[in-house]
């Protein structure tokens, strides 16, 4: 399976966490949430967490540029150019499936676990595969 665009559902602290560690990692990111404030906050956080890192030397400026590439959304219209979607929004996934009835998935979402280690447990999983 070659993955190049992730389209990640929700974009609280773990949506954004996971938007950031697939843009650093090379990959073409979409950041969906139906909240305009929580993406706002997400390319808050996104920015300041980058900005840290490249000046501790934990990534390069690359790879911070890379998280300026990424998309936010409003709605579900990037979806089917996604090669792997992340759900961190059940809430949000249950609400928009509707707008994804007639979407005929290439690979399943990967539906993520609520937990603390999962954007450090995806970076390894995506630098393996990248």
């Amino acid at each position: 399976m070659n993955i190049k665009n992730i389209f990640v559902i929700g974009a609280g602290t773990m949506g954004n966490g996971i938007a950031q560690v697939a843009a650093t990692s090379g990959y073409q990111v979409t950041c969906m949430d139906v909240q305009p404030t929580a993406l706002e906050k997400a390319k808050a956080a996104i920015q300041k967490s980058s900005t840290k890192l490249f000046e501790k030397g934990a990534i390069t400026a690359e790879q911070k540029a890379s998280t300026e590439k990424i998309h936010f959304a409003t709605d579900m219209t990037h979806i089917a150019e996604a090669d792997l979607v992340i759900e961190a929004s059940s809430a949000i996934w249950m609400r928009t499936r509707r707008q994804t009835q007639s979407w005929q998935p290439i690979h399943r979402p990967f539906r993520s676990p609520k937990s603390p280690q999962l954007p450090n447990a995806l970076e390894e999983w995506l630098v393996c595969t990248s």
